[in-house]
């Protein structure tokens, strides 16, 4: 669903998923609603509604033909999207590089490898339903998020798919975790996004609830893959274990 709210610029628009594949669906020739709806196979209220935020922020232009509308891309406008996403594409490259020169300036033998895969999974069982789960679960991500060691670092969950999961230092400060990819109440919360990482990083993080006699069972996931410091590789499994430490004790109260 579109959420203009959270929509005021064109950054913001094309953080959603389908407004993205409405972009590139109407960048090679204008088209009507009716096309978008066939091709994409998003029902048209939510089309619409996505059309109208493109609109709002310059992204799509429209013209009438008739009885119907037409709308298309507007290339001048995704410039901006378009030049700095271009930035990280040459971060990525110099990231990979550097890694690259510094493995083989390590060890020049063929068998060394740098470790670029994260894979972390977990399974709890928690005495309380699915609804306390998934509740319990939103809570200690968002509100009640604290460190590894144990101080408060609260945190802002947008329970919705393209929602952000994010710190928010005030004016305009902050760190973007993830984003939601997918999300089925009580049963699925799916996140993408570098998380804590700073560097050349990306991660999938995965809760799935299933009930069972006498409570819930949470199969947990983190799979990664990038430059993971040692550091890093550590601190993760405590902050997760601490995590869903929290989730069993906030659900089960």
């Amino acid at each position: 669903m579109a959420r203009a709210a959270t929509t005021s610029d064109a950054f913001n628009a094309v953080a959603e998923p389908c407004r993205r594949k409405i972009l590139h669906y109407l960048a090679g020739r204008e088209r009507p609603v009716g096309d978008i709806v066939a091709r994409l196979r998003i029902e048209q209220p939510s089309v619409s509604k996505h059309l109208r935020v493109l609109r709002d922020v310059g992204l799509v232009h429209v013209r009438r033909d008739g009885r119907q509308k037409l709308y298309r891309t507007s290339a001048e406008a995704i410039r901006p999207v378009h030049e700095w996403a271009a930035q990280f594409e040459r971060f990525w490259e110099d990231q990979l590089d550097r890694i690259k020169k510094q493995a083989e300036e390590k060890d020049m033998a063929p068998t060394q490898e740098v470790e670029l895969a994260l894979n972390i999974t977990k399974e709890i069982h928690v005495k309380a339903s699915p609804e306390k789960t998934f509740a319990a679960i939103l809570d200690q991500m968002g509100p009640r998020n604290r460190r590894g060691e144990g101080d408060p670092m609260p945190m802002k969950i947008e329970p919705w798919p393209g929602g952000r999961w994010y710190r928010d230092l005030g004016d305009n400060n902050g760190h973007l975790w993830g984003h939601v990819q997918a999300i089925k109440k009580n049963s699925l919360l799916e996140i993408c996004g570098p998380l804590f990482a700073s560097g050349p990083s990306v991660s999938n993080v995965q809760y799935r609830l299933f009930e069972e006699a006498g409570g819930t069972r949470i199969e947990f996931r983190h799979a990664g893959i990038g430059y993971f410091t040692p550091e890093q590789r550590q601190g993760v499994h405590m902050g997760w274990s601490s995590l869903l430490d929290r989730i069993k004790a906030g659900a089960e109260q």
